[in-house]
């Protein structure tokens, strides 16, 4: 059992992947990391595991959903289950909300590794003037391979 150092997180990145259409049934709560069953969701899990996490165990960086309906969530969060996709018609109420969800998460002023095809999420993101990298992997086996990378390069592969 890893245990996290104290104040671990605080000054590098932080990792946020774009909800997704697909969740497991049931109305929860379920923990964000488990909820989503798309490709990076899935490729983060197994990531998890191959490295010896548990499934109580955070990771030493943080890792948010970034969700239409929750906004910025960090992953071992419950949340029950829900279907609301964000439309470009939102964004001018969207953005301002995520700013204050940046800032209750102490994400606001932090460099953002974003994982996901969404681009309203990254627009979004961009717009609250968050320092944001895309990981922009061709297709979803480049993402998920970039996702992979990137968590060994930052996390560790041991």
């Amino acid at each position: 059992m890893r245990a996290l150092m104290e104040g671990a997180g605080q000054e590098g990145p932080v990792l946020v992947i774009a909800c997704g259409d697909k969740k497991i049934g049931g109305r929860g709560p379920h923990r964000v990391r488990d909820i989503y069953k798309g490709p990076l969701w899935s490729s983060y899990r197994k990531w998890r595991r191959d490295h010896g996490y548990g499934d109580d165990e955070d990771l030493p960086i943080p890792v948010y959903v970034l969700s239409a309906k929750h906004l910025l969530m960090p992953d071992s969060e419950r949340i029950p289950h829900y279907d609301k996709k964000l439309t470009a018609s939102e964004l001018p109420r969207y953005i301002p909300a995520l700013r204050q969800s940046l800032r209750k998460h102490g994400v606001e002023g932090r460099d953002i590794v974003y994982a996901g095809p969404r681009p309203l999420y990254l627009e979004a993101l961009e717009a609250t003037g968050s320092n944001v990298t895309r990981l922009s992997g061709k297709g979803w086996g480049g993402m998920r391979k970039e996702l992979k990378a990137w968590l060994d390069r930052e996390v560790g592969n041991g």
